[in-house]
C-alpha cells in the first residue's frame, strides 16, 4: 500500500472567498448584479484531507478499511 500512495498525488480544495448574487430590483423588474464576502471561511479549520497526511498514513488507513 505504501508503494500505491507514493505515487499518488492530490490537490488542495480552495473555499470560496466570495460568492457572487443577483437581485431584481423591485419597482423596474433590473437585475442588479452584486457580490458578497463569505466571512464564515475567516476561521474555519478545514478537517485533514488524504493529500494532507503522510504517505505511511494513507497507507496503513487503507489496510484498515480491509478488516473493518
Amino acid at each position: 500500500m505504501i508503494a500505491r500512495h507514493r505515487n499518488l498525488r492530490f490537490e488542495k480544495t480552495a473555499y470560496p472567498r466570495e460568492v457572487a448574487r443577483e437581485a431584481v430590483e423591485e419597482m423596474s423588474g433590473e437585475r442588479v448584479p452584486g457580490y458578497r464576502q463569505l466571512d464564515v471561511y475567516d476561521d474555519f479549520v478545514p478537517d485533514l484531507k488524504p493529500g494532507d497526511v503522510s504517505t505511511e498514513t494513507r497507507a496503513l488507513a487503507e489496510v484498515c478499511l480491509l478488516y473493518c
